[in-house]
């Protein structure tokens, strides 16, 4: 006479291979979320450096030098930090823009860089006159920047 059911050795075996199967879907679910917020945080960190440059482009008057700071209580994690030089081209600034941010031990960066053309002030501002004239570009291919 056979019995029906399954031994003590089958039960073992198979709860065994369950809970090493849900040992790793349980990881792979955490690697998820921690892949989800470091990319939340670089996201978030591309935003405040788009918006930092805008604001520095948009400045009337800029100045040749550095400058650092945070983004208040609301992004109390990230820090920036401006660093304008000239270039070689009269009238033409290269700006450098940081965002940094912590993760545990590990501090992220993020950097934007870009031209910007400097408003000049003194001396005489226009080199060509009547209705024919054409504003020049410092840049390669007649671009603006």
């Amino acid at each position: 006479m056979r019995r029906r059911g399954f031994t003590l050795l089958e039960v073992i075996v198979s709860l065994v291979v369950l809970t090493a199967g849900l040992v790793t879907i349980m990881e792979a679910f955490t690697v998820g979320l921690k892949a989800s917020a470091a990319a939340e945080r670089r996201t978030v960190a591309t935003m405040l450096l788009q918006d930092k440059m805008e604001e520095i482009k948009k400045e009337s008057q800029l100045a040749v030098g550095s400058d650092q700071g945070d983004f208040g209580d609301n992004f109390a994690d990230y820090k920036w930090q401006a660093d304008l030089s000239e270039t070689s081209i009269a009238g033409l600034l290269h700006v450098a823009v940081t965002v940094s941010w912590s993760e545990g031990r590990r501090t992220n960066e993020l950097a934007l860089v870009t031209l910007v053309r400097q408003e000049q002030t003194t001396g005489d501002q226009s080199q060509a006159s009547g209705p024919t004239a054409q504003p020049t570009s410092p840049l390669p291919g007649g671009l603006t920047p």
